[in-house]
Parts: structure tokens; sequence; C-alpha cells
């Protein structure tokens, strides 16, 4: 019999396209397909590797163009990032133009498709609208393979803030799916080189409907033509999110892996792992994969871990406590020119080992004790199936979130943690301080100022005024001998009355901007989510 071909299109970072390459071997090995791989072509040799011990020819690859891991790392990107984890509305805005960012791959995706003619097509979460358009013109079957099964912004972990009581219902309600749907159909419809109903148009098909609705209409559209959307996790892993997706259509499976079969830990690796047994030392594995957290900023972690941490032992075994050895894995992340004495001598002393290029964490994570993670979902559960506490940090965008939540329900994981808040939190804070305390020297200087002018019975023949004061700071004049007043009175006072009014709405307005400034630096001094546990 003819053997079948599927094409599975892709786009993204290595998380994004490994789960397609431990498919494309399934598919070949179990079902003894031929599988065509479209994505960027900085993945092809990833691809290759892939099909290492197949059929020959029964694993191929084709560019779709683009390069999401270089557009990750550039500085706006990164920017995007750091500060899209703090604020709803820009995560919200990310998520509903994630898919429009890979409209410019249509052209390729399709000519693919249209040469080589498989039997049927598998997409990813980001490539509904493309995968659609081919289908529809070339009459191919379809199968959503979605890695990210949820349609909204995880919320917040710690909601007992003043700041997230203040703005919960806002961030409620954009954090919904409806929300997020009416978004992305508006980004859909914004001109940016071409619209979706250019890209349908020009395969000569109907245009989408113009009005906007609360509902995911994509979706909708593939349960109506019961489009089957394969989800890659275990049910048990999404507690009582299971029922709710299966209803909507999907089919969870279970953690999809891509095994080799040579998977294994170097020489070096193995040496550092077994060296820390022998101290009776935990050890502790850290990646943040391609989420630019920089390097400097996790050797900078691994010293904190490494000089302070003290895991707990059962009493009566006190004298086996250690401070743990960390393994932190920097592939993805940019070199530092510079690494800082304390982690220097940390790896002298084989408490530290920094690597450099990718591990199979298959192999890896059964023999280490904890992991701090970005929150990946084929990072996760490689720690899930090794039975691995987490800590999941870094950069905490939508996924991330998603999945830190999915661990802590679980009892396996901690809640979401940021790291890159806290260096600046207390840079404002003590910003705040110095201001505060200039502040109120100034307002010190303002009542005496406005003491010694409350004194003067004339100022040239007339009553002193604002403008007075104003001149006295200009010229820095002695203000008793300015005008040989007689002393503080009461009646005195109440003459420079206009002097004390100016002042008095001085001292109102920049105590109003102090205390919304307190407020604001309190709440996040004082918000736990922006701590590490």
């Amino acid at each position: 019999a003819r053997r079948q071909t599927a094409m599975l299109i892709t786009r993204g970072t290595r998380g994004d396209v490994q789960p397609f390459a431990a498919l494309a071997r399934g598919l070949v090995l179990h079902k003894d397909c031929d599988v065509i791989v479209v994505t960027e072509l900085c993945w092809k040799r990833f691809i290759k590797a892939a099909g290492k011990g197949l059929r020959p020819g029964s694993l191929r690859f084709r560019p779709s163009g683009g390069d999401t891991t270089q557009r990750v790392n550039a500085d706006v990107a990164k920017l995007a990032l750091q500060w899209g984890q703090h604020f709803d509305s820009l995560q919200a805005l990310m998520f509903s133009r994630s898919e429009v960012e890979f409209f410019t791959s249509e052209g390729c995706f399709f000519h693919w498709a249209w040469e080589m003619r498989p039997d049927f097509l598998v997409f990813g979460f980001l490539l509904t609208h493309i995968a659609m358009i081919i289908s529809e013109a070339l009459e191919i079957p379809i199968v959503g393979f979605s890695l990210q099964p949820a349609r909204q912004i995880e919320p917040r972990t710690n909601p007992q803030t003043v700041m997230d009581e203040v703005f919960g219902p806002v961030r409620e309600v954009m954090n919904g799916p409806q929300f997020i749907s009416v978004l992305q159909q508006v980004m859909e419809r914004i001109p940016d080189r071409f619209t979706l109903n250019d890209m349908r148009a020009s395969r000569g098909l109907a245009p989408c409907p113009k009005n906007i609705l609360l509902s995911n209409k994509q979706c909708e559209e593939l349960r109506a033509q019961k489009v089957p959307v394969i989800v890659p996790i275990s049910p048990l892993a999404l507690g009582a999110q299971a029922q709710q997706l299966e209803s909507e259509g999907m089919t969870l499976t279970d953690f999809i892996f891509l095994r080799l079969g040579t998977d294994s830990l170097d020489a070096e690796l193995s040496d550092f792992i077994l060296q820390a047994r022998r101290d009776r030392r935990r050890v502790v594995a850290m990646t943040f994969s391609s989420m630019p957290v920089g390097e400097g900023k996790m050797l900078d972690i691994a010293a904190e871990i490494c000089r302070h941490g003290m895991p707990s032992v059962d009493p009566g075994q006190e004298n086996q406590r250690h401070h743990p050895a960390v393994i932190a894995l920097c592939a993805g992340q940019p070199e530092e020119k510079e690494v800082s004495p304390t982690a220097l001598r940390l790896v002298q002393e084989k408490r530290l080992l920094v690597l450099r290029s990718p591990v199979p964490f298959g192999a890896l994570f059964p023999e280490v004790d904890a992991a701090i993670l970005h929150g990946g979902l084929g990072v996760t559960s490689e720690a899930l199936i090794a039975g691995l506490p987490v800590v999941t940090s870094g950069i905490l965008l939508m996924d991330q979130r998603y999945w830190a939540a999915r661990l802590f329900e679980l009892g396996c994981g901690s809640e979401a943690r940021s790291l890159l808040w806290l260096l600046l939190l207390w840079l404002l804070f003590l910003l705040f301080l110095l201001f505060l305390l200039l502040w109120l020297l100034w307002l010190l200087w303002l009542l005496l100022l406005l003491l010694f002018l409350s004194g003067c019975c004339s100022w040239g023949g007339r009553k002193a005024s604002w403008k007075d004061l104003g001149s006295c700071i200009r010229v820095k004049v002695n203000y008793c001998s300015c005008c040989r007043c007689s002393g503080v009175t009461t009646r005195s006072i109440l003459r420079a009355a206009d002097v004390y009014v100016a002042v008095a709405v001085h001292f109102v307005a920049s105590a109003v901007g102090v205390i919304i400034l307190t407020v604001i630096l309190t709440v996040r001094v004082f918000d736990h989510s922006a701590f590490l546990p």
C-alpha cells in the first residue's frame, strides 16, 4: 500500500519545534508515514538530526522563512518581554498578535503544500488561519497539534495586594478569552503588509465576516468542521481543566518527548553530579531556554543558591546538611564577557557547573534533586516525569504563568516567581526614600521662611505677599532684617495670610504627589509575587 505523506507546519523557538520533531519520528516509526516538516531555516540541522535511525527519505525538511529566535533576542523584543510579565494589558496585546506575526510565512507554507500534496497537514496553535486557508484552497485534511490549549492569560498568582484589588476586575476582563478574541480579530484587520482577508482573497476564498465577535471564530469553525485537535498533554497535569478542554473538542493524549536512543550525559556533567553526591550536596538544575534572562543573571542566582541555600533534612541528620550544587544550563542565553568572581570561585570549587551547549533533559533530570525552569511545556513535562520539585521563574508570560499554576495545583512546584523585577524594585524604593528626605528638608525650609515673613509688618510700605517670598528666595536676603520686623505675632501672621495660603497650596500639592508615590511603591514592595520564594 502507498505510504501516507504528512506535512507538519510550525514556527517559533525550540520549545515550539521540538514536539513536532518528536511527532514526526512517531509518525515514521509507528505509522510508516513519510513526513515533511516545514519550519524556520535555523532548525534545519535540528530536524535532520531528529531523523537519525529512520528510514532514508522518510523525514524531510522544507523552509518556512522567518527567524523567531533572532526576533526574540532583539532589543525591542527583550524590552517587551521584560515588561510584559508585569502588565496584563501588554500580554494581551502580545497574545493577540502572536498569530498575525506569522502571516508572512503563508506563501511558503502554501507553496510546499501545493508542490508536495500531502495526504494530511498538521498545524501548530499559531498557524490556525494559515492551515485553514491551505485546507480550503487545496482540499487537504488538517489536524491541530496544540501545545497551548488555553485561550486566555493565566490569572496572577497573588491577588491579595492593594493594586490587584483595585485593578482586579479590569485584569479579569483583559485576561478572559472574549477580550483576547476581540483583540485578535482587530489585529487581523489592521493593515500590516497584508491582512487575513488579503490572504484569503489571494487564494480565491471568501473573506471572513466583517463583524467582530466575542468568540474565537476559527476554533468554532474547526469544531463545526469536526477537525481533530490533539493536545499532547496528560489529563492528570491539567486537573479540572481537562474536562473543559475535552468539551471544546480537544483530544488529550500524553506528553510527547523527543528520544533519539542516544541521549546521555557527557563526562563533565556526570563527574560533577558524582562529586556533589560524594560531598552530600543536593543538585539543582537551572534553565530558562530561549527566554532572554541573561547568563549573568543566571550565574548571580546560581551563586546565591550555592552560598545561601540550605536543604532540609530528617531529624537527627543535621550534620548532613550542606549547601547545594547548581548546574546552570545557559544554552540560548547571550554569553557574558565577564563572569563575577563569586561564580568563578564556585566553579573552581566544583559547586557550580556552567554549560553553554544543549543537554538532554530526559537524561539529566532523573539525576538531580530540583529544578528552576522558565515554565515551557517541554521542560515542565520532563520535570514532571522525573518527579522533580520545580520553581518556575524567569520571564513569566502566557504559557509560563499557565504551567506555573498547574505545577502549584499539583503540589510539585511553587507559584510563579519573578527574578527580574527585584533589583529595579529596590532601586525605586531607595530613590523614593531619597526623594522623601529631600522633600521634608524643603518643607522645613519653607515653614521657617513663612515664619520669618509672617513677622513682617510692612514690605516697602505694603503687606508681605507670595511675590516677596519669591524675591527673598532669589536674592537670598536676611529675612529678619530685610524689613526690620518686630517678631512673629498673631496679627503679623494674619497680615501675611496670602503668603500662608500660597505655601499651604504648594504643601498640599506636594503632599498629594508624595502620597500617590508612596501608595504605588508600597504596593510594589509588598507584592509578594515580585520576590523569590
